[in-house]
């Protein structure tokens, strides 16, 4: 099983009975804890195991301390509750030193400040055994660390209950060693604290890291006006390193949940849960560490009413974004958001929403992506994501790919689910949208060099709206097949929790034996196992491969392709296999780490490829084809430079394997004038012989050195690689042509509305309405067009007239008068600085609309005019109802 989502709530009605609201509680606070995974789950209960060494040297967390002290055995401190614990546990604070509370009560009524202090911490028998229990009206840092390192603070509660007014706060700047792990904070949090946040934690050093993990706030905190209210966690500009956060559990805080804003350093937190927090659940955003990125991962959020328990009366929420995007002034890195749930449910009592992922226009913000997320909203007015305004000089792209959207939202407050405003670049694929009472699937504003591309989007209207924008769209389809939360919930919980029994072993002995039971008919097996962080593995097989679909669950983000896996696995104990023949070539972990086993075995993942068999292992028949033509014979090799590759290409000649260079495996193929093939591993090679020209090259997945009569050649020159589209308009109106080409030129096979002419260095037609296309190598020598017609030059549109002269000049603007939504008699004038041409490819534009020397004059009624140009626009009239975009061109 591979990255699971995280689980949520499967109850979304709005209002529920307390019976209901206390199980679906009680079954949110069950997945919370199953997310922790076998590793989190044995620190959580196993804080205790280091009782009876008092005095002794130790090492916990992979920090050596001097001295372990027990608080009531060696300290004398009162575990009932009663007596402070101040002056002892002061005294005992020291560099070198782990102080050790067992199970009990201990009262505080001071703080305790260790300043730059190393190897020194707390450690508790567990948040559910060791409380910490504060007077009414404390309200100070309870312990501060400030210019050490290595520094734990680990296993117990923060009881603050004694009033709405108390408070404790943890403060933990370390150079490097920093370590917070299973706290939980009984109590509300009041705005009347006199600390930014509840826990304050800061590595300050660029190489430094630091934990965090099971830190729970569920008691509530609004009292008070933002921005006089107190969030959760916050980590600031001072942060420098890195700090890896797992298993937070935050709900109804005051302010923002978990406040990740220091743009310095890397910031990662996974396997987290949150609802129903004011401002917003998780503020991220991109950072300027050399390295290391910043996240929110495998977390869910939640806004539902029906789940708010602790808020005041007459209390309000102000704002509940769900996640928030900062970043923006020099970031290296943009933020990432991926495999994270988000449900909009309801608005909590007077709740504001931007969006479940906001990327606000008050401050400057930069990039950031959106992967593999499963985002479901019901409330009005919830967009899903919304990257307002960027104010920031950064790049402000949004990516948003593999990932899906549902619910009953019918209107939001960016007028779609998707909003991108000041974002190019901004990348949709592969994204999945069923939201039927929307009307708006997709909107970009002001942003050049965007992307929407193949993606389902089901809406009551409009999938894709484009204002001044510059976006190619492909492969939209509207089928409103999507995953929604309840979807992942069984694939999550219950499924992967077995496998916390076996934490400390390397091996699963029970699975071994499915080794044996090959059902593929496929005769090895590969299977990876995840140990707790966030993997990416990549493997190539010299044969065929399948997924082990009795063994494991491959999700949508797993991909075979051919002989390839590319895939992750996040949680501990999860487990991605395989079946394959023939010799694992090539194998990395792009990111991560896992146990390997190779037919049943673990295996080292570096030694997986040294037995693989090289690609002269084996011989093709087509190496006995002779070249029999009386042309000149000619050469093809292709040499691996270490990456999975495959290759196509096709010749106008004769084709056949170069039996005295390279010996072709049986998944390399020669079929007539085409080659499909493999090479896999740096250094191997395959070489054919062939006459004519090299019609076709691509590369389907991969690189190689490509030679062509013994010279390396650049493979993107190979081929019939270059297009001529000549437009006519109707057939009242026609246009002859001639093309000369230095190479080679043919109709176009994708594109049927000219019979294929065969190979030649040149073509002459007449076109009148429709499109004639080639496709053709080199350059075009000599270019003449008698008649109307516009023509396009690899996909954009250049000057005619200059065509003809020898020289290419596109149009770098565009300008569209839409009246098609309008019946109404629209008539504009305008005129240009450069050259303008009709654009039949952009919107109608009839002949009737005439052009000469950049001024323009047409009509609209009920259809559209496109047109490109150089230069600016000197003047513009319109008289009519027809709207008028312009900017950037696009090719469409």
């Amino acid at each position: 099983m591979a990255r699971d989502f995280g689980s949520n709530r499967t109850n979304g009605e709005s209002s529920v009975d307390d019976q209901t609201k206390d199980d679906s509680k009680a079954l949110l606070e069950r997945r919370a804890y199953l997310k922790l995974g076998a590793a989190a789950a044995a620190a959580v209960t196993g804080s205790a195991t280091l009782s009876g060494v008092a005095g002794a040297a130790v090492e916990h967390r992979g920090i050596s301390f001097d001295r372990v002290v027990n608080a009531v055995t060696d300290l004398g401190m009162d575990d009932t509750g009663g007596d402070p614990i101040d002056q002892a546990l002061d005294s005992a604070l020291e560099p070198g030193t782990l102080v050790e509370f067992p199970a009990g009560d201990f009262r505080v009524t001071d703080n305790f400040n260790v300043g730059d202090m190393s190897n020194v911490g707390i450690l508790g028998a567990g948040s559910g055994s060791t409380r910490f229990v504060f007077d009414s009206g404390y309200n100070v840092e309870f312990f501060d660390a400030n210019g050490g390192q290595n520094v734990v603070v680990e296993g117990f509660s923060l009881d603050t209950t004694a009033s709405h007014d108390t408070a404790a706060n943890i403060t933990v700047r370390v150079d490097d060693g920093l370590e917070i792990h299973d706290i939980e904070w009984l109590g509300f949090t009041p705005n009347a604290a006199s600390f930014v946040a509840n826990l304050v934690p800061y590595v300050e050093t660029v190489d430094g890291v630091g934990h965090m993990s099971g830190i729970t706030m569920t008691d509530g905190g609004v009292e008070g006006t933002y921005p006089d209210r107190t969030s959760g966690i916050f980590i600031g500009n001072a942060h420098l390193g890195e700090i890896i956060c797992t298993n937070i559990h935050i709900e109804e805080m005051g302010s923002t949940a978990f406040s990740a804003r220091g743009r310095d350093g890397a910031i990662k937190i996974e396997d987290s849960y949150f609802a129903n927090n004011d401002n917003s659940s998780i503020r991220i955003g991109g950072n300027k560490h050399p390295s290391k990125e910043s996240w929110a991962k495998n977390c869910t959020v939640v806004a539902d009413a029906s789940l708010v328990e602790n808020l005041p009366d007459g209390e309000e929420y102000g704002n509940t974004d769900l996640i928030r995007v900062g970043g923006g002034q020099e970031e290296v890195h943009g933020a990432i958001i991926e495999n994270c749930t988000l449900e909009y449910r309801s608005h909590p009592r007077g709740a504001f929403c931007r969006a479940t992922i906001a990327r606000p226009s008050f401050s400057e913000n930069g990039a950031f992506e959106v992967r593999g997320c499963t985002i479901a909203i019901d409330a009005d007015g919830v967009p899903a994501i919304k990257a307002s305004d960027a104010t920031s000089t950064v790049p402000a792209d949004v990516t948003v790919v593999d990932t899906h959207i549902t619910g009953s939202v019918s209107q939001t407050n960016a007028d779609a689910a998707i909003y991108a405003e000041d974002s190019d670049g901004t990348t949709i694929d592969n994204i999945c949208m069923n939201l039927p009472n929307l009307n708006t699937g997709i909107l970009i504003e002001d942003s050049t060099s965007c992307e929407v591309t193949s993606s389902d989007i089901l809406v009551d209207g409009e999938a894709t709206k484009f204002v001044n924008s510059d976006v190619t769209t492909s492969g939209i389809t509207n089928d409103g097949a999507c995953r929604v939360p309840s979807d992942t919930d069984s694939t999550t919980d219950d499924s992967t929790t077995d496998d916390s029994t076996t934490d400390d072993s390397t091996t699963d002995d029970s699975t071994t034996d499915d080794s044996t039971t090959d059902s593929s008919g496929l005769e090895n097996s590969l299977r990876l196992k995840g140990t707790g962080t966030s993997t990416n593995y990549q493997f190539t097989v010299s044969g065929d491969l399948t997924a082990d679909t009795e063994a494991s669950d491959l999700e949508s983000w797993d991909s075979i392709s051919g002989s390839s896996a590319d895939g992750w696995i996040t949680s501990e104990g999860q487990t991605d296999s395989y079946w394959f023949s023939g010799d694992v070539t090539d194998f990395s972990f792009v990111e991560g780490e896992a146990t390997v086993e190779l037919n049943g075995e673990v295996v080292d993942p570096a030694t997986l490829t040294s037995d693989s068999t090289s690609d002269s292992d084996s011989t093709s028949d087509s190496d006995s084809t002779s070249d029999t033509s009386t042309t000149e014979t000619r050469t093809i090799r292709l040499t691996g430079t270490g990456t999975t590759t495959n290759y196509l290409f096709s010749v106008s000649g004769d084709l056949s394997a170069d039996a005295d260079a390279s010996d072709l495996e049986s998944w390399d193929d020669v079929s007539g004038s085409t080659a499909d093939g493999w090479v896999t591993s740096e250094g191997q090679t395959d070489s054919y012989e062939f006459t004519g020209e090299i019609v076709d090259f691509e590369f389907v997945e991969g690189a190689a050195t490509v030679e062509v009569d013994g010279e390396v050649v650049d493979p993107s020159t190979l081929g019939l690689t270059r297009t001529l589209d000549i437009i006519g308009y109707d057939d009242s109106t026609t246009a002859t042509y001639e093309v000369t080409t230095d190479g080679l030129v043919r109709v176009n096979p994708d594109k049927g509305l000219l019979d294929s002419s065969g190979l030649s260095s040149s073509v002459e037609d007449t076109v009148a309405s429709g499109t004639h296309s080639y496709e053709f190598s080199g350059n075009i020598t000599n270019f003449s067009l008698n008649g109307d017609a516009e023509v396009y030059l690899d996909g954009e549109q250049v000057d005619v007239d200059d065509l003809a002269n020898g020289e290419v000049t596109t149009y770098e603007n565009q300008l569209i008068v839409d009246g098609s939504t309008d019946n109404g008699k629209t008539m504009y004038e305008f005129e240009v600085s450069g050259d303008v041409a009709r654009s039949p490819d952009l919107a109608s534009a009839e002949t009737e609309d005439t052009v000469s020397d950049g001024a323009v004059a047409g009509v609209v009624k009920g259809d559209a005019d496109g047109y490109r140009f150089t230069g600016d626009i000197v003047s513009l009239d319109v008289k009519g109802s027809a709207s008028v975009s312009f900017g950037p061109t696009s090719n469409n």
